[in-house]
């Protein structure tokens, strides 16, 4: 199928852009990398009445560090951000779940920023930006610009908090922290299809190897990714027997959704439940082996 008619422009400015779109009905759609949406439009299974390319404004294909944080830009393309040195070294995790995205002829084309503003239930990108506090700066008409965190922007059961007819022009991730590790698991029917269920989490253990401090995010279990705060604060309280907490940690994180679990024509609820169980304990083991090698303890999680 080919897409209905809709009309194409590409800004020129990040301003110019919040303009059109603030010009346009309340169908106009940004293409940055068009990975998902270009397919979606010719399948006509959404239609626009404007095609908004953003990939030609200034200062979006930026990557900033600063102290604690990594800003990258909304055409920054997925392969970009996964191979940068800079995005290996301080935020791992990132860079590990982008390696889960798709296929890399996507990847080369694809942004990490429009994977966080399509929000797709299993999407790997928005799932890192909760475990990893991150911040979208966003633009609005008149050049008003808000930065909101993630875990607001997804706390709705449905898309998300994002305000109408305006740009994300960037997103700050927190950088890893000294000794903290990290972990990403996902399970996928086959090698490049989309995440029936995704976990990314951070952990960090004190010098008597006790967690001191814990994050965990999931995705595709509901419509939108969360938080799994119980989760996170059982772990701070769980003691020196980290197994067993990891264990307990996995089955609470499932069970503490904000919303219900959902079935599609891949997997059924009941499914997505056990298998969001498996990633949590995974993506922890993961993280938990990590930070124990670099606080030189010994590990018997992995």
């Amino acid at each position: 199928m080919k897409p209905a008619t809709f009309k194409y422009v590409r800004a020129e400015t990040q301003d110019q852009a919040v303009e059109l779109l603030g010009a346009a009905d309340g169908t106009a759609r940004i293409l940055a990398g068009g990975q998902s949406l270009i397919p979606a439009l010719s399948a006509r299974s959404i239609s626009t009445s404007l095609l908004l390319d953003i990939m030609r404004c200034p200062g979006l294909d930026m990557v900033l560090q600063s102290a604690g944080e990594i800003t990258i830009g909304a055409s920054c393309r997925q392969s970009q951000i996964e191979r940068n040195p800079v995005i290996q070294q301080s935020i791992p995790l990132l860079s590990e779940a982008l390696g889960w995205v798709a296929m890399p002829q996507v990847r080369s084309r694809g942004t990490v920023v429009g994977c966080l503003a399509q929000a797709n239930p299993g999407g790997e990108v928005p799932v890192v930006s909760l475990a990893l506090d991150a911040r979208f700066d966003i633009l609005l008409s008149g050049g008003v610009r808000r930065r909101m965190p993630a875990e607001d922007v997804y706390a709705r059961e449905t898309d998300t908090n994002l305000p109408p007819k305006s740009l994300i022009v960037s997103a700050a991730f927190r950088s890893c922290a000294a000794g903290e590790g990290w972990g990403f698991s996902e399970v996928q029917l086959r090698p490049g299809h989309v995440a029936l269920v995704c976990c990314a989490a951070t952990l960090a253990v004190d010098e008597g190897g006790s967690i001191r401090s814990a994050t965990i995010a999931i995705g595709g279990l509901t419509t939108s990714p969360y938080r799994a705060h119980h989760a996170e604060k059982a772990l701070l309280a769980a003691g020196g027997d980290v197994e067993s907490a990891i264990r307990d940690a996995a089955h609470m994180a499932t069970s503490e959704r904000p919303w219900p679990s959902r079935t599609d024509l891949h997997a059924t609820a009941a499914f997505r439940e056990k298998a969001g169980v498996a990633a949590v304990a995974r993506a922890l083991k993961k993280a938990h082996a990590r930070c124990s090698r670099q606080a030189g303890l010994k590990n018997d999680t992995a």
